[in-house]
């Protein structure tokens, strides 16, 4: 089970996980403009859900990604430069 109880039986939630797991494949692919509409598309699902941070997250990451990319062989994850 993904989140709270609550959450986990929001039929909007299985949608949400579906569209979730779409926008970390693009992301992971490194393709910006898909994984940055799919976000739109999840935060529009999740209204409620209190996961507004991830999102953001995720756009920052996007657009510093935008400015300097990952290499070829990046496997998708984020190393953090600062605490």
């Amino acid at each position: 089970m993904l989140g709270r109880a609550q959450v986990n039986d929001d039929p909007r939630c299985k949608e949400l996980r579906d569209l979730n797991a779409a926008m970390l494949a693009s992301y992971r692919k490194q393709q910006w403009d898909e994984a940055t509409g799919l976000i739109d598309r999840c935060r529009k699902l999740a209204n409620g859900f209190g996961v507004d941070g991830l999102y953001d997250m995720y756009l920052e990451r996007i657009d510093a990604y935008h400015l300097d990319p990952p290499p070829p062989d990046w496997n998708g994850v984020y190393e953090a430069e600062s605490k």
